[in-house]
């Protein structure tokens, strides 16, 4: 069974999830979810590990600390580093999905002896790429793949946002209306954040060069039909840090922990057992 636990950090109650026993293996969402995007894999990971699922700071259910301005990869790092050590556990294996993938990296470069290895899907994180032609793209795709939700979020529709965002997040139409009820409940209840998200200050520079001093045991999966922004961030990724596994998910696309989640939880665990 899971217990929920809430961990006070400088300014800050980071709620938890924690489940099963073992080696810990600390779970972080992406954009307009919270711990309970992970349930699926949790029930299964956690017959073998220490899981924890986290909220971070302006997601979830419960009111915010401030107005929102912290909101960014740098704080959301800053706050898994300082959870990290107060597990008091040694250094945990992460596992990151679309915008948490990138606050994973950035714990990453800025406290590597927190973090024993990373498992990250589609990392929301661009700043490592180095050719100025494959940058250009990254950034352009990012933009078309958020203008949509963006206008609508400015107009303070905030649920059609979301089915927009997650329509072209996964590029295509009708994505939103196809996930499991659970889903699009908890992406709705993290509408609020999307403001934030579409305001907030640029991801942390995690440049080439600090990728290329990571030794972190890591594993970068993608959807072979994900959009350009997402391949081209977990390409470039994988290529920089040393050592670092690529995993082609064939007909998978941005969403896919949540469209095939026992089929991700079994990748998950072939990462995780591995000595």
């Amino acid at each position: 069974m899971s217990s929920r636990k809430v961990c006070r950090l400088k300014d800050f109650d980071l709620e938890y999830v924690e489940q099963g026993s073992g080696a810990p293996v600390v779970f972080v969402h992406g954009s307009n979810a919270d711990s309970r995007i992970w349930e699926d894999h949790v029930d299964v990971v956690a017959s073998r590990y220490r899981t924890i699922a986290i909220n971070q700071r302006y997601f979830g259910l419960s009111p915010w600390p401030d107005k929102g301005e912290k909101f960014g990869q740098k704080v959301h790092g800053e706050d898994l580093a300082a959870f990290i050590r107060s597990l008091d556990s040694g250094p945990v294996t992460l596992v990151g999905w679309s915008y948490g993938g990138g606050v994973c990296v950035s714990t990453a470069v800025g406290h590597s002896a927190l973090v024993e290895r990373m498992f990250l899907y589609e990392p929301a994180l661009g700043t490592h790429v180095e050719d100025p032609a494959r940058a250009a793209a990254l950034h352009a795709d990012r933009q078309a793949m958020m203008a949509k939700a963006k206008e609508l979020s400015d107009k303070g529709d905030l649920e059609a946002s979301v089915r927009a965002f997650m329509d072209d997040v996964n590029s295509k139409a009708g994505t939103f209306d196809r996930l499991p009820p659970k889903v699009r409940r908890l992406m709705t209840d993290n509408a609020r954040m999307l403001p934030l998200l579409f305001a907030g200050p640029p991801p942390p520079q995690a440049t080439a060069e600090d990728l290329r001093m990571l030794e972190i045991p890591t594993t970068i999966a993608f959807g072979e039909l994900s959009r350009d922004f997402y391949k081209i961030a977990a390409h470039e990724a994988q290529a920089l840090i040393p050592g670092a596994e690529p995993v082609r998910v064939k007909t998978g696309r941005h969403l896919y922990p949540v469209q095939e989640p026992a089929f991700f939880s079994q990748l998950l665990l072939s990462f995780l057992d591995e000595e």
